[in-house]
């Protein structure tokens, strides 16, 4: 999703950045939990991930999906 948004221009690139870096963190996050002096690190790096979750939940429900470039509307 966060792909997505960075590479199209329908949705602001600044919160395809927060996804991206938001997956990155879960994927840190497990590898931290492991190590314990490490594990409320990994904690924090799931709550920035919430952080992308919820912008784009609520960005998605107040404006929705822009349309593409040089798309007909009717």
């Amino acid at each position: 999703m966060g792909l997505f948004a960075v590479s199209t221009a329908r949705m602001p690139r600044v919160l395809g950045w927060a996804l991206i870096v938001g997956g990155v963190g879960y994927v840190l996050s497990a590898l931290l939990a492991a190590v314990p002096m490490l594990a409320p690190l990994g904690e924090a790096l799931a709550y920035l991930a919430s952080v992308g979750e919820l912008w784009i939940i609520g960005y998605l429900l107040s404006i929705g999906i822009r349309p593409a470039r040089g798309a007909l509307t009717s």
